[in-house]
């Protein structure tokens, strides 16, 4: 089981480390190519924008806490998942309230989300550790220095796209906007399973 848990962590950090640097990335242009026409203006798709980025920060957090949830059901230990998501439903229900009258305002309340989910997969591990024993990270940070080596010229590249065909997103949904978003998903997509298969990403040989 411990090898297990292992294996999926690295799992969930190649898949959903890329996918919050992107969605971040591409927040603005997501939401106008699906929103902006008609009343839902520019201002709106930006504000939009705010909370996917802060929902897409804590997707790798919400992918952990529902991994080692199954984990502690699986050894028949129901209470400790129980107990810690409702922890979780607590810190979210607090931080939202207090977030959402911040300057941060409703991206506040996604991000209290972010932040409870974080919590609770840290609390989770720590329950690991003391049922399981010690978790050897070697490989998962292994994996997540390759991640890093992979997302890092991915951004690289979509910025200097950016550069030269600039804020197309700004016209709001169109064909010209689909073509430019369907691009920077295969530049994105490409030169990070390109690294992955060049780093020899163990998860990519399945």
């Amino acid at each position: 089981l411990l090898e297990s848990l292992q294996y999926g962590l690295r799992f969930l950090l190649i898949l959903l480390i890329p996918s919050t640097v992107f969605l971040s990335i591409v927040s603005e242009g997501c939401i106008a190519v699906a929103f902006q026409r008609g009343e839902f203006l520019y201002e709106r798709t930006v504000e939009t924008a705010k909370v996917l980025i802060a929902y897409s920060s804590g997707l790798f957090f919400v992918g952990a806490f529902t991994f080692i949830q199954r984990l502690f059901y699986a050894l028949h230990r129901h209470k400790t998942p129980f107990r810690i998501a409702i922890v979780v439903a607590v810190l979210d229900i607090g931080l939202s309230l207090w977030l959402k009258s911040t300057t941060l305002g409703t991206s506040g309340i996604a991000l209290a989300n972010s932040v409870s989910f974080a919590v609770g997969s840290v609390l989770l591990l720590i329950r690991c550790r003391r049922t399981l024993g010690r978790i050897n990270g070697r490989k998962i940070l292994l994996t997540l220095g390759k991640t890093i080596c992979a997302v890092a010229p991915a951004i690289v590249a979509m910025l200097l796209f950016r550069l030269f065909v600039g804020h197309w997103w700004a016209d709001g949904s169109s064909l010209r906007s689909v073509l430019f978003l369907t691009i920077e998903v295969a530049m994105f997509c490409g030169i990070v399973l390109s690294i992955y298969r060049f780093t020899k990403v163990e998860m990519m040989s399945m």
